[in-house]
């Protein structure tokens, strides 16, 4: 399979969307990427994501600028499960499923990982909420019909693993400073997924409004 036709049935899979320049250019680099893959399926890297999130949370205390460099890697592999899904050929409910739970796991683990280094637990189960409902606003209008993304949010996957990335560098930077960096970012995550909140949920009551 060629980028282009990839390319082809990314579009099918994202309710005929169209990738943006930005966007072309990291699906590149991740079907790149998912060659050496393919030979294990899509569920087996999923749980490799899996694995590489929960080899990183020892890791954030120790060697924090490792396990920031380790954020951008699962964050690639959450991509090039689909892609090697559609690669060889074995796109399946089941694996959609277990994709989405695992990102869920991954987004408990990167909070958790901010708790660790003094974030207010109050404002970290705030942050947790709202990727939550996010995540199942869009979930349960899919399930009532509507077949469109809607709109992306501010709050998406990758930005989540991107705040994650700059607090874990911040805090190997500046190790004095853990209580606060991590403050700060937990604060972010939560306005952040409120503000993503805001944005999907007229998208989704158009959808479902107009059936």
């Amino acid at each position: 399979m060629t980028f282009d036709e990839y390319l082809l049935s990314w579009s099918r899979l994202h309710s005929q969307a169209k990738a943006s320049a930005i966007v072309r250019m990291w699906l590149r680099a991740a079907f790149w990427c998912s060659s050496p893959f393919i030979r294990f399926g899509p569920n087996a890297v999923t749980f490799f994501g899996a694995l590489v999130m929960l080899l990183t949370i020892p890791l954030a205390h120790t060697r924090p600028i490792c396990a920031a460099v380790a954020m951008p890697l699962i964050g690639l592999i959450d991509n090039i499960d689909g892609i090697v899904a559609v690669r060889s050929q074995r796109v399946s409910r089941y694996g959609a499923f277990l994709d989405s739970v695992v990102d869920r796991l991954v987004d408990i683990a990167c909070v958790g990982l901010i708790i660790s280094f003094g974030a207010p637990i109050t404002l970290a189960i705030l942050a947790v909420m709202t990727t939550l409902l996010l995540e199942y606003i869009r979930a349960r209008a899919s399930s009532l019909g509507a077949t469109d993304v809607g709109v992306i949010s501010i709050a998406e996957k990758p930005t989540r693993v991107i705040l994650t990335f700059m607090t874990l560098l911040c805090i190997a930077l500046f190790p004095f400073d853990q209580e606060v960096v991590s403050t700060i970012s937990i604060i972010t995550w939560s306005t952040v997924g409120m503000i993503g909140i805001f944005q999907v949920w007229p998208a989704m009551r158009r959808q479902l409004q107009a059936q």
